[in-house]
């Protein structure tokens, strides 16, 4: 079993930096500012999910015009937030052992690629990072798997041949779907019934996918 993960696919947004408050923040002003209250608690559970579906999920079937003028919104407020981004203290640590190991990785966020790239520079962990993708650069957002089939695709890595690392079930869906193994970094009390193994840090699921 020595050397079956070849490729590993990350969420970045609450697996690799600490930027889901962040994502609250922009989402209830965004919300507020288009005349919908939404509370922080309602909101935390649905970061990572395409952001065409949390608007549904709060404002319901609205018309095309208005989901997109709140989306660009959203997007803009969170962008301006990215200097505030921190990854978390292992963060690093765990991805120089995989990468040492010649372990392929890419991150797969629904977070547009340009932002996403500003993140990994801001954060100082895109030197580790084989490729990336965007929520924008996919027809489908998670929890649909294409984001992460893409992943896998530009790390030239077979998602049989790969695990997923995320935090929520918008990232253990998918990598079920595909045939990875669903890995949860679980930072908070939040269920993920979906993952097949769990740990409490990133460090934990770097050691597991070496030793796989």
């Amino acid at each position: 079993m020595a050397g079956k993960i070849k490729g590993v696919a990350f969420d970045l947004e609450g697996t690799l930096v600490d930027t889901v408050d962040l994502h609250v923040e922009a989402w209830i002003k965004t919300f507020k500012s288009n005349g919908f209250s939404v509370e922080p608690k309602k909101l935390k559970p649905l970061i990572g999910m395409a952001s065409p579906k949390i608007i549904r999920n709060f404002v319901g079937n609205i018309n095309d015009q208005l989901l997109e003028k709140i989306d660009f919104e959203y997007k803009q407020n969170f962008e301006k937030t990215v200097d505030s981004a921190r990854s978390f203290t292992e963060t690093k640590d765990a991805l120089k052992s995989l990468h040492d190991a010649n372990i392929k990785l890419a991150v797969a966020s629904s977070t547009g690629a340009k932002v996403v790239d500003l993140i990994l520079e801001k954060t100082g962990i895109y030197e580790f990072v084989d490729a990336s993708v965007g929520g924008d650069e996919v027809l489908l957002g998670k929890p649909d798997p294409a984001i992460y089939l893409e992943a896998f695709k530009r790390i030239e890595v077979t998602p049989r041949m790969g695990a997923v690392v995320g935090d929520t079930e918008f990232d253990a869906i998918p990598a079920r779907k595909i045939g990875a193994l669903a890995i949860i970094v679980r930072r908070d009390d939040t269920e993920v019934a979906s993952a097949e193994l769990i740990f409490q840090n990133l460090l934990e699921a770097a050691a597991e996918i070496l030793s796989a």
